[in-house]
């Protein structure tokens, strides 16, 4: 993420063009990587340009919820924190540890069910492809 000089730039000349925006997306890699403290300093500052913003959406991956308790995911929430595009990449366990990313299909379980108990939205991102062209359906009864 920028340096907060600059994040509160960018909201200035947000409010200038959108002084009642209700939407944002925090764009760049990965915003929910930030600590939550961070990520409650940014969100509460947006709602001080932007007093009519209900709902702040941004990337995120499964190493992000898991540093974050659900108590801090459930203030996030109620900052406007309720949108995130987690890049999940695969529900497979042989193509997460082939693309290295560090986590299981039951992790991804575990911590979307941490954003359901906050009532925070998700959406998956998936690459299609990412096992390559070896792959095989598994249980497939087409």
């Amino acid at each position: 993420m920028s340096p907060m000089e600059e994040f509160e730039e960018d909201l200035a000349e947000i409010k200038g063009y959108q002084p009642y925006a209700r939407r944002i997306f925090w764009t760049g890699a990965n915003p929910f990587a930030m600590s939550y403290d961070n990520l409650k300093l940014r969100a509460l500052t947006v709602r001080d340009y932007l007093i009519k913003c209900q709902t702040m959406a941004m990337f995120a991956s499964i190493r992000d919820i898991k540093n974050k308790e659900v108590w801090q995911l459930r203030k996030l929430r109620a900052m406007g924190i309720n949108g995130l595009s987690i890049g999940v990449e695969s529900g497979d366990d042989e193509t997460l540890a082939l693309a290295n990313k560090g986590y299981t299909s039951a992790d991804i379980l575990e911590q979307c069910r941490k954003l359901d108990e906050a009532g925070i939205e998700y959406y998956f991102v998936y690459m299609t492809g990412l096992a390559g062209k070896r792959s095989v359906f598994v249980n497939c009864s087409c």
